[in-house]
């Protein structure tokens, strides 16, 4: 998803500062973008305002890790740098969901900057018509108890809006004037379209829907969100 964001927004001529407040795959970061370390790199600073004018876009990230991840940033230097206008946009992985479509965060989950204008929260479309299940929903228990399904229910609309609309849900710590955009992924796994239609017609008005597949880069348009960004 960060990579078909960042690939619209170059084409646009837009530079970017692209990162994670929490932790990535090296793999998948170096494909987006140069990555750029910060421990033990005195010149990290001007190494990312060089290869922001050279490439148009960076991956910073704080250090690599033993298991093939980075880890990040501070939230609050995704601020600092946010409000320094090193780039045209920051990009920034806030949470991680396990490989499973669902995700119900917890405690310190997930890690949203202050400055944040827009939130985009990913939900695979597999998942609809699926049981609340493990192998489904990653921290089911919090699943559960946000949106009052049992264990073996089927997951449809009715879910996934309360998942999007409860204030611990999938928008858990977002800034009070920040979009909220839910991004369907994998409708290409459906048969039909006609739950993701049930969706946008009980989807709240200040939550924007686009459904689509990152994998085909194909989208659907079906809301956005009516608050504009600071």
């Amino acid at each position: 998803m960060m990579s078909a964001l960042a690939t619209e927004l170059l084409k646009n001529h837009r530079t970017l500062l692209i990162t994670t407040t929490t932790k990535v795959w090296y793999e998948q970061a170096r494909k987006i973008a140069p990555v750029i370390f910060m421990e033990a790199n005195g010149t990290w600073s001007t190494e990312l305002t060089n290869a922001i004018g050279s490439h148009g876009c960076v991956f910073l990230a704080m250090r690599p890790l033993a298991s093939g991840k980075v880890q990040g940033i501070g939230p609050d230097l995704a601020d600092e740098l946010y409000e320094r206008k090193v780039a045209d946009c920051l990009l920034a992985e806030a949470d991680g969901a396990s490989g499973k479509p669902l995700k119900a965060p917890a405690d310190h989950e997930p890690v949203i900057p202050k400055n944040t204008t827009l939130v985009v929260g990913v939900v695979g479309a597999d998942a609809i018509g699926k049981e609340c299940s493990e192998d489904t929903v990653f921290r089911l228990d919090r699943f559960l108890a946000l949106t009052g399904a049992k264990q073996g229910d089927p997951i449809g609309p009715e879910l996934l809006d309360k998942l999007a609309q409860h204030e611990m849900g999938l928008f858990k710590g977002c800034p009070r004037e920040c979009r909220k955009v839910i991004f369907l992924n994998r409708i290409d796994l459906l048969a039909e379209l006609g739950a993701v239609d049930q969706l946008a017609r009980i989807v709240e008005g200040a939550t924007g829907l686009v459904a689509g597949s990152v994998r085909n880069g194909s989208y659907l348009i079906y809301k956005l969100s009516h608050l504009n960004p600071k």
